[in-house]
């Protein structure tokens, strides 16, 4: 990676406001990209949403661990059980970086979507009005 690329990557708010094992995940992604020549300073932004999303599922991961998918709680003096809401964010953090990591192209999908191959096929809309087209 160029020096300028590198001072305005790790310089820039985004970069920065990450904490220190979203660093470490943003900086190996960097590295990644760059070396697959796929690095792009536009992509900075969703680099750092995919290192906070990778930490977040950890985190909520090991509060799953630790507590269980399934909590206990008192309700007005009632013994009560309900989902652990660690669940449901270490879901949502797993299904955005997923979607991040194939958009910027570390997963095999995301490698064939960005060399144009493997294009998604046109939809039944699509195909229907092709039909009217001609």
């Amino acid at each position: 990676m160029d020096k300028e690329l590198s001072v305005k990557i790790f310089n820039s708010g985004d970069f920065k406001s990450l904490t220190k094992p979203e660093q470490t995940i943003f900086r190996d992604v960097v590295t990644v990209l760059d070396h697959k020549g796929l690095l792009d300073p536009a992509d900075v932004p969703v680099i750092a949403s995919y290192a906070r999303n990778v930490v977040l599922a950890r985190t909520a991961a090991k509060d799953v661990q630790r507590l269980g998918t399934v909590i206990e709680f008192k309700d007005r003096g009632c013994t009560k059980w309900k989902t652990n809401p660690a669940v449901e964010i270490m879901g949502k953090a797993q299904n955005d970086y997923e979607s991040t990591a194939i958009k910027l192209g570390l997963t095999p999908t995301g490698r064939k979507r960005l060399k144009g191959e493997g294009k998604p096929q046109k939809s039944a809309l699509e195909k229907f009005n092709e039909q009217f087209d001609d």
